[in-house]
């Protein structure tokens, strides 16, 4: 099988160009070659896109000076790459894109748009997702309506800044003093300041105003810096926590990247509890945002009362050598290279699921009762590798979600549900051999088996069918005989 195409995008416009090429370099040294044809394209500070011959270009800066242009082709039907040089255009097929480019243009939805338009798999978040998340300002309007916890804050424009008494008066009456002012749209702490007092509050709007039009002020949170990591799409998972330990009053552009004394620790050792908050927390945010693939959710744990509170969200976070998203991942065992594999394999699987129209029906007979099994709702589909998956939500009576996932491959079926609080039941399904589940009930959890009599499956260009009979048994006791059918028909 012929290795796929994959280009990485670095650089750009933003105050984080720099960061964007080491994080870059990271990646590129973490793509399987067996898999994949890296392809490097740089884009300069001022828009032009490059292409990148090879690494050491990367790290000496040689590449600025390329004579081949490279360029994203948005028609849907060609997924290419233009790459001219001399007035020749020669054409390469994407098969993926894995975007390094932090800030401005790039983690902002903005090159997301590109690639939709393209239909081209990529790496992160959406359209809608990078932009909300980018700007602070609307992450914090989201956040709010999920009720998680965080600073106080007032928004600023620009162009109200030719009034600054009355700019000045509204922050001082929604905020105390101490404030950190904040371009709403900026990465890597660049533009952001502190102000004490009012002739400070003046000084810091005229900073963020040079990195944005939009100006977020917020009151101070004293405590701990808890950053958690997020991976995944349909169902996202939080990694651990790691503490960021400042060598300046707060984790600046320079303290971050040109202080050595500043530092990060993964696992660091909190209040009982608080962990599993931030990391609860944190997978809330992602789904409430619309996130997919990876983003890095930042807390503060403050000092006085050990309360958590959310600071901000960053969908593409840096992949450099003091970088904690790849940290926090490697503490639980997933390295650089399975961590940046599994980012492309989100990548395609985002692509490949198609909405479906999802029906169940069918019989479940026990305890002499037989009652009808009727479920319609929407979900989605993804066939990879010769394996199919079923997502999908229902609701308890109680009013709880439940997400459901099927996962049917030739002679096996698994059906997983996970919901609110700790409810995690899995049932498989195999026609050479009974299996022991635990599945979860109202009155707790089951330890039952799997009696498997039929599974067949009718895969069409319209829809995907799944025939299911079993028996469930406990303690060696029939509890219930199951027929079902799943129907899922395409939407698009």
């Amino acid at each position: 099988m012929a290795n796929k195409n994959i280009v990485v995008l670095m650089g750009g416009k933003s105050s984080e160009h720099d960061v964007s090429l080491v994080s870059a370099k990271t990646v590129i040294e973490n793509i399987d070659k067996d898999l994949y044809n890296v392809i490097m394209v740089g884009i300069t500070k001022d828009g032009q896109w490059k292409l990148v011959d090879r690494l050491d270009h990367l790290e000496d800066g040689s590449w600025v000076n390329s004579k081949t242009s490279a360029y994203i082709c948005p028609d849907t039907g060609r997924k290419e790459l233009l790459l001219e040089r001399d007035g020749k255009v020669d054409r390469i097929s994407i098969d993926v894109v894995f975007p390094v480019l932090h800030g401005m243009n790039g983690e902002d939805g903005t090159v997301q748009g590109l690639l939709e338009l393209a239909a081209i798999p990529y790496v992160g978040c959406g359209v809608l997702a990078s932009a909300c998340s980018m700007d602070k300002f609307y992450t914090k309007i989201v956040v709010d309506s999920i009720g998680v916890r965080q600073a106080k804050f007032v928004g600023v424009r620009r162009h109200e800044l030719t009034h600054m008494d009355e700019v000045v008066a509204r922050v001082e009456a929604g905020v105390p003093y101490p404030v950190f002012v904040k371009p709403s749209k900026a990465g890597s702490s660049q533009g952001v300041s502190k102000a004490e007092n009012r002739e400070e509050l003046i000084d810091a709007l005229n900073l963020a105003a040079k990195h944005d039009s939009k100006i977020l002020v917020e009151e101070t949170i004293v405590g701990r810096e808890i950053e958690c990591g997020v991976l995944g799409m349909n169902e996202p998972k939080a990694s651990g926590v790691g503490e960021v330990l400042s060598a300046e009053e707060f984790y600046s552009y320079d303290a971050k990247y040109n202080n050595e004394e500043s530092r990060t620790v993964v696992d660091p050792e909190l209040p009982e509890g608080k962990a599993e908050e931030i990391r609860k927390d944190a997978v809330a945010i992602f789904k409430a945002l619309d996130c997919s693939g990876l983003s890095r959710v930042d807390f503060f744990l403050t000092k006085d009362t050990n309360e958590v509170v959310f600071n901000e969200i960053n969908t593409l976070p840096g992949f450099t050598a003091i970088s904690m998203y790849p940290m926090l991942w490697e503490a639980r065992g997933l390295s650089k290279k399975a961590l940046v594999q599994k980012l492309i394999d989100l990548a395609m699987c985002k692509v490949m699921a198609r909405k479906v129209w999802l029906t169940i029906t069918g019989i479940q007979k026990g305890f002499d009762q037989e009652e009808p099994v009727t479920l319609v709702t929407e979900g989605s589909y993804i066939h990879k590798n010769g394996v199919h998956y079923i997502f999908y939500s229902e609701r308890t009576e109680e009013g709880a979600v439940i997400k459901n996932r099927l996962t049917i491959s030739p002679g096996n079926v698994e059906l997983r549900k996970t919901g609110a609080g700790n409810f995690n039941s899995v049932l498989v399904f195999d026609t050479e051999h009974n299996k022991n589940c635990l599945y979860q009930s109202p009155a707790g959890p089951m330890e039952l088996v799997s009696d498997t009599k039929k599974i067949r499956v009718l895969h069409g260009d319209a829809h995907f069918k799944l025939q299911l009979k079993y028996s469930l048994i406990m303690n060696g006791m029939l509890v219930s005989d199951y027929d079902l059918t799943v129907l899922a028909k395409f939407m698009e």
